[in-house]
């Protein structure tokens, strides 16, 4: 009887998944390794400012130290130009990225001032909606604001007394913005009331404690549309706005 030898041939044509592994690794590698070599070799084409209002373009690039056509795209780092510009005084949120592989763009949240701070003779800074005061600076953007004052109290900042008046601030503006402007100055007062006074006349508004503030602020723009704007009073001396159902009007007669 012949016994049945079998040969185990080895396969034609087939490779271990090991193998097929080890060259996509590799090939994966050539690729980045020549993505790199290509972007070390790339300069930034542009770079974008998006959000500036009254920060000037090129001021935000140089804090950025963004130099467009002689810095490799290599040698940017994103996270430092953000650091940079996010530290500028009237930045308040700042993101930098990379469009297209060559286009940084800069986006920024300013700081907008709402009312100049008088702290001291020749100490005019700006304050913002949140209390942060901010250097005074030239801008191309005509900034008519009110003026805050009495805030110091023996060369310390009253910021509880200060956040109140700059929510006066805030009302008006939001109420109406032809009213708004026609304030030149709120001051604050030992017995903790405020005091407005218009630019035309410098005629004091009694505005009484930081509190029902958008419910005075309604009543003296009703007053304010129905007679100051159509010239009925011409001699008023002051409006006091702190009685609860009433606007009291004092006359120069």
């Amino acid at each position: 009887m012949k016994s049945l030898v079998v040969h185990n041939r080895p396969s034609v044509g087939k490779q271990s998944p090991y193998t097929v592994l080890l060259v996509c690794v590799a090939l994966l590698g050539f690729l980045i390794l020549l993505a790199s070599q290509w972007r070390a070799r790339q300069t930034i084409k542009g770079a974008v400012v998006v959000g500036a209002v009254l920060l000037d373009e090129k001021e935000i690039l140089d804090r950025a130290a963004i130099a467009v056509d002689s810095l490799r795209m290599a040698e940017v780092d994103l996270q430092e130009a953000r650091e940079r510009v996010a530290a500028m005084p009237f930045v308040k949120h700042a993101a930098v990225s990379m469009q297209s592989g060559e286009i940084v763009v800069i986006t920024i949240d300013e700081r907008i001032p709402v009312a100049s701070l008088l702290l001291a003779p020749g100490a005019v800074p700006y304050v913002d909606a949140e209390g942060v005061i901010l250097p005074y600076r030239f801008t191309s953007h005509l900034l008519d604001l009110p003026f805050l004052a009495g805030f110091t109290h023996g060369g310390t900042l009253d910021t509880l007394r200060l956040l109140q008046g700059i929510g006066i601030i805030t009302a008006l503006e939001k109420e109406d913005k032809k009213l708004y402007k026609n304030i030149s100055e709120i001051t604050t007062r030992p017995d903790g009331g405020f005091v407005l006074r218009t630019t035309d006349g410098a005629v004091p508004i009694f505005f009484g404690e930081a509190i029902d503030i958008d419910r005075k602020v309604g009543k003296l723009r009703t007053y304010w549309n129905t007679q100051v704007f159509r010239g009925d009073i011409p001699d008023v001396r002051y409006i006091d706005l702190r009685w609860q159902d009433q606007i009291v009007i004092g006359s120069k007669n």
